[in-house]
């Protein structure tokens, strides 16, 4: 279902794609390692943040191994209105991946099913952004199955998933994180020398 969405956007778009299939993965960085060179696997985290009197279930959603800082916390808790946040849970255990998003866990991404528990509980997907330069050096793989993987230019993800959003779950805002994550230090070395390990 969401394949065949991709590809209908995609087709309207003029985004070029191809899907790939590879052994069963559970994770990003399982993932990241079967996929082809300079492909860059789209990283997704479900997280709850809990303020006193306000609880909000979040997607993170980005590129690669980045790594969420305390101040990104704080700003997306303005956006969404929120106080101090107490407390921000990864992934909560609460959260089963085949009930909530109808995906199986090691899969979630913001290209959501609708019907799902997910496009009606969720408060908001953020959007983050990855060096620039990444956009000419990069394809990104979004994960359609844990062995399939739909491939596109990473400078065309943002313009994919607004048009899915659009399309699929107009209700459900999308943010547009302005300040860039961390990546690890790794991570970054590796990428710069155009070979991408976790």
């Amino acid at each position: 279902m969401i394949g065949h969405q991709l590809k209908k956007i995609c087709k309207q778009k003029s985004i070029p794609f191809r899907c790939v299939y590879h052994d069963p993965t559970r994770s990003a960085a399982e993932t990241q390692a079967v996929l082809p060179e300079d492909c860059l696997v789209q990283k997704t985290i479900t997280c709850r943040l809990t303020s006193k009197g306000s609880e909000k279930l979040i997607l993170w959603t980005g590129v690669a191994d980045y790594r969420i800082s305390r101040s990104m916390y704080k700003q997306v808790a303005k956006l969404l209105d929120m106080n101090r946040i107490q407390r921000q849970t990864s992934n909560p255990k609460d959260i089963e991946p085949l009930v909530f998003f109808s995906m199986p866990e090691g899969t979630i991404s913001p290209f959501l099913v609708n019907p799902s528990p997910a496009v009606d509980k969720l408060d908001a997907i953020i959007f983050l952004p990855w060096p620039k330069d990444w956009n000419v050096k990069y394809e990104v793989a979004i994960s359609l199955s844990l062995e399939e993987s739909f491939i596109i230019p990473l400078f065309r993800l943002q313009e994919l998933l607004l048009a899915y959003q659009t399309s699929i779950y107009p209700n459900l805002q999308v943010i547009q994180f302005c300040g860039s994550p961390n990546y690890g230090e790794e991570y970054i070395k590796t990428a710069t020398k155009g070979r991408l390990l976790f």
